[in-house]
Formats: structure tokens, C-alpha cells, sequence
């Protein structure tokens, strides 16, 4: 008994003398796991880049660009741009100047041209010299031509000749700068330089209405007009707008031909007015700031029983830089046969002629814009 009192008693004592130092363990041990964590995590940190927050200046990683305010939009840090992208500039293309139509935006200009003409009555060099003064949105200009007529007789050969004065004065109504789409209307005034030392009853004499009669007097009696120009006037209207590359040009007017009185019998008619409507349609291409190709369709149309149509096609380059432009084209006419009826009459703006007939026109074109 005194043995099972005394087993139960040292039982008691090692349970309580055991008792506080298992807590004390547990103690130690969960220290000991929450320093191991605190090492680790100190560890971390050590190994971790330092990182500065925006507002003290810190940069974001290299080669990540996320469309900051300072270079985010246009890719300024290099990288990948996560921001708005650079946009191109949109070019902005000259307006084009044709070869024969009408040119629409007046300005101060001096003009030179050249033509050469194949004729089926006799072949032509023919020039004429324009100036042109602008101011606000009008423009006047005086016009000159004169060439060059190249007979195939031999009495009369090559023969110097004037041509009829013009006088013109343009208006330019509207004109949007951005689209360079404009509209202007225009009117000429045609006198008859071209009849000086005209003698009436001699038609072999050596004057100037005679040697260029075969050039610029016979295309008026072809169609049924008497060839003695007295005045002519010619309302005209332009538009044209920029697309792009393309200059696009339009013009049409009327030339109202007023002739000389004179008998039936001199030249078998006694019509002294006309009208003959013409028409332009030019595209010029800019192929670079500097240089286009001019491409033109070209028509005429006599109204009011004359007889007389000429349809053609303009083509060739033009090049302008610093106020000056030069261009150069051809003009085949559609229909000259060389066969009655003869109703392949064009506007002679290149032949020192009102109305001209040609085969074929190799045109030189110079301009000055001051």
C-alpha cells in the first residue's frame, strides 16, 4: 500500500516538474520559426531592386514605356510605346498650271509660248507674249501673237506675221485656300491688229491680212464666216479644285465673232457674227513639289449653222520651282482628215490664230510669277 502511495507520489512531482518546461519549448521553437521567416523576408529585400515611388522621381523600368506624360505619346524613351502613336503630316500639293486650258487663279505673271503646227494648208511657227497684272482677286492681261507662216509656194515662202491683240480681265469670285478649289469668270476683248495694211482689192499683196490668210483667215471662211475679224469678245468661266495630286480644271466660254461687211460675191457668203463654244477638261499629276504631267482634253463647237467642230488631246510635263515654270506638250487633234466637210476647226491658242486647223501642235510654255 505505502508502495503504490509512494509510486503515485513521484508520478504527481515528475508531471509537475515536467509541466513548465514543455510551454518553454514550444516557446523557443515557434521563435525560432519567426526568425527563419524574418531572415528569409530580409533576405528578400536585399536581393529586390530599390523602387522609388512616381512622385520622387522615380523611373519606370527600362525598355517599358507606358505613355507617361514626357515622351509616353510619341515614344520618346525608346522601348515598347504603350501611348497614342506619331502621326505622318499630310502633303500638301501645289496647285498645277495646264498647257492650253485656263488657268483660274490670277496673278502677276510674264508668259512666253511657242507652237509649231502641222497644217493641211501650210505649216506654222507661231509665239505669243502675255503679261498679266493681279490684284486682289482680279486680273488683266494683254496677249500678243504672232509667227511665223510657212508657205509651200515658192513666191511667198516664210513669211513674218502679227496677230489679233487681245485684252482680257479675270475675276476670281471664291477661292477656298485649303482645297484650292477656286471659280473665277473672265472676259476678253479681241482686236484686229491682224488686218494692218490690209488692201481690198489686192489679195497677192505682200501685207500682213494677206501672208497669214492661209493660216488665220481661211479657218473663218471654211466654217462660213466672212474672214474679216472687226471685234471679238469672249466670256469665259474656270473652276478647278486640288484632289490629292491632281489639279482638277475646268473651263468653257464662248467666242462671239463679229466680222467686216462685205458683198456675197467677194467671198461667197455675207455671215458677219458667230459663236463658237469651247471647252476644256485638264488633269495635272504632281509627281514630286517641282514637277506634274499636264494631260487636257481640248474642244471646240460652232454654233448657229456654221460648220465647224475640232475635238483633241493635250499631253506633257511641266515644271515649276521659284516662280518659274516651264512645260512642254503636244496637242493631237481627233478628226483632221484633210477631207471636206472641213469641220475640224480647234482654238488656235498656240498658232497666232483665233481659229486654227492643224494635224498635230508641239507646244513650248514659259512663265514667270513675280
Amino acid at each position: 500500500m505505502a508502495r503504490l502511495f509512494l509510486t503515485a507520489l513521484t508520478t504527481i512531482g515528475l508531471i509537475l516538474l515536467w509541466s513548465p518546461v514543455l510551454p518553454a519549448q514550444e516557446e523557443e521553437g515557434g521563435a525560432t520559426e519567426e526568425k527563419a521567416t524574418e531572415e528569409k523576408a530580409t533576405g528578400d529585400e536585399e536581393t529586390k531592386p530599390e523602387e522609388k515611388p512616381a512622385e520622387e522621381g522615380g523611373e519606370a523600368p527600362a525598355g517599358l514605356d507606358m505613355g507617361g506624360e514626357e515622351g509616353g505619346e510619341t515614344g520618346e524613351t525608346g522601348g515598347l510605346d504603350m501611348g497614342g502613336t506619331t502621326e505622318t503630316p499630310e502633303v500638301k500639293w501645289p496647285y498645277q498650271e495646264p498647257l492650253f486650258a485656263l488657268y483660274a487663279k490670277p496673278r502677276t505673271h510674264a508668259r512666253v509660248g511657242v507652237g509649231f503646227a502641222n497644217n493641211p494648208d501650210l505649216n506654222s511657227l507661231a509665239f505669243f507674249a502675255e503679261f498679266t497684272f493681279a490684284f486682289s482677286d482680279i486680273g488683266i492681261h494683254v496677249r500678243m501673237p504672232l509667227g511665223m507662216a510657212m508657205h509651200d509656194n515658192g513666191d511667198l515662202g516664210n513669211k513674218f506675221t502679227i496677230g489679233d491683240l487681245e485684252l482680257g480681265v479675270q475675276w476670281l469670285i471664291t477661292h477656298e485656300e485649303e482645297s484650292n478649289k477656286h471659280l473665277a469668270v473672265g472676259l476678253d476683248v479681241i482686236g484686229p491688229l491682224s488686218r494692218m495694211g490690209e488692201t481690198p482689192d489686192d489679195v497677192v499683196a505682200d501685207n500682213n491680212f494677206n501672208n497669214r490668210y492661209m493660216l488665220a483667215q481661211k479657218p473663218f471662211l471654211d466654217i462660213g464666216l466672212i474672214p474679216k475679224l472687226n471685234v471679238g469678245l469672249v466670256p469665259h468661266v474656270e473652276f478647278g479644285q486640288n484632289i490629292g495630286r491632281v489639279s482638277l480644271q475646268t473651263d468653257f466660254g464662248c467666242m462671239i465673232l463679229i466680222m467686216d461687211n462685205q458683198d456675197e460675191t467677194v467671198y461667197g457668203t455675207d455671215r458677219r457674227y458667230g459663236f463658237i463654244l469651247f471647252y476644256d477638261l485638264a488633269a495635272p499629276v504632281a509627281i514630286t513639289q517641282e514637277l506634274s504631267i499636264v494631260s487636257e482634253f481640248n474642244a471646240a463647237v460652232a454654233l448657229d449653222g456654221l460648220l465647224g467642230t475640232g475635238f483633241a488631246i493635250t499631253i506633257g510635263p511641266r515644271y515649276t520651282v521659284s516662280g518659274f515654270s516651264a512645260g512642254v506638250g503636244i496637242q493631237l487633234p481627233i478628226g483632221v482628215d484633210n477631207k471636206p466637210p472641213d469641220d475640224d476647226k480647234m482654238v488656235g491658242r498656240y498658232d497666232a490664230a483665233i481659229l486654227a486647223r492643224h494635224h498635230i501642235a508641239a507646244i513650248l510654255d514659259l512663265s514667270y510669277s513675280f
